[in-house]
């Protein structure tokens, strides 16, 4: 039987009013609303939480494969070691041969500034409207900020030895990564899951 049968089918049987309800609901499925199966699929309410869940998941996964893509190209870095290189921020250098399951905890706390980095510029994105009116430019910016405090606050002020002399290369890579993987991704999910 249909889905639109189904659902006419239904209405005989709801108390006075709901048709309103379900009337809101079919309407929202057709027009990909919130929280409603959409063609087979299910999506997050517009929401602040949806934001969060989908900006920090894509913000994660673009980041994390841009390091191991360019760092793993570039300099030849095992991605197990960049994992380890993250896990260090809490565990300090002898993480470097724990292996996989330093890894894992690496990729967890990766996905954890991820979300956090999300967070923060969804909450601002309430009082202060041009991060989701110019998303183009807010969220580079926003990219560039949270790349010089990983690389000048979190870092120093974490477990890992920082070590190494400054590198312009590295910095420039570094906030490039940050714009493209970090700072539009969240803006524009910021957009579309919150103020729409």
């Amino acid at each position: 039987m249909p889905k639109e049968a189904q659902l006419r089918g239904a209405q005989d049987d709801l108390p006075r009013g709901a048709e309103t309800i379900v009337h809101l609901a079919e309407n929202e499925s057709m027009t990909g609303g919130a929280g409603v199966g959409t063609k087979g699929h299910w999506v997050l309410p517009h929401s602040a939480l949806g934001a969060i869940v989908r900006g920090g998941a894509l913000c994660g996964v673009l980041d994390i494969t841009a390091a191991f893509v360019v760092y793993g190209g570039l300099y030849g870095v095992n991605p197990v070691l960049i994992l380890e290189g993250i896990a260090s921020g809490i565990l300090g250098r002898s993480v470097f041969d724990g292996g996989y399951p330093v890894a894992l905890l690496g990729l967890f706390l990766h996905f954890l500034i991820a979300f956090t980095a999300t967070f923060v510029y969804v909450q601002l994105s309430r009082w202060v409207s041009p991060l989701v009116q110019h998303v183009y430019v807010a969220g580079p910016l926003y990219g560039v900020v949270v790349y010089f405090f990983m690389a000048y606050i979190v870092i120093p002020l974490s477990a890992h030895s920082k070590g190494g002399a400054f590198s312009f290369r590295g910095m420039i890579i570094g906030v490039v990564i940050h714009i493209f993987c970090v700072g539009l991704p969240i803006s524009l999910t910021t957009r579309r899951y919150v103020h729409t």
